[in-house]
């Protein structure tokens, strides 16, 4: 059996936006393992809780979600093929240190982008 592409999503200011939520339930969808990968503190205190982001991934049927509590994103997405965010200082930490494919929200063509990726990789 065929692995799953695994797309990993930032959450604030990525996966809080309606229309990266609408993609990433598209890819969902189509097959794709969907996690999302943050910055956060697993265990946040009213008012500053995880509500928002435990919301959006129960709805979007998001399983995994790496809390990486501050540190360099690159070290969480080892087995990832594409992650997606809004911080460039972060997009360039995984471009240096990992295999993971960095692509930017902030980028007028985001959702082109990885669907490009994924045609050359042969996924449909």
């Amino acid at each position: 059996m065929e692995e799953k592409m695994k797309i990993s999503f930032d959450f604030d200011g990525c996966l809080d936006r309606e229309s990266v939520q609408k993609y990433a339930k598209q890819l969902i969808d189509r097959g794709f393992d969907c996690i999302i990968t943050t910055y956060r503190l697993k265990e946040y205190t009213p008012p500053d809780s995880n509500n928002d982001l435990f919301g959006i991934a129960d709805r979007l049927g998001i399983n995994e979600i790496r809390f990486t509590e501050g540190q360099d994103k690159s070290f969480f997405l080892g087995d990832m093929f594409i992650h997606l965010d809004d911080d460039y200082s972060c997009l360039r930490e995984i471009q240096r240190n990992s295999k993971c494919i960095p692509i930017s929200v902030c980028t007028g063509n985001w959702q082109g982008k990885i669907e490009r990726i994924i045609r050359r990789k042969g996924i449909h």
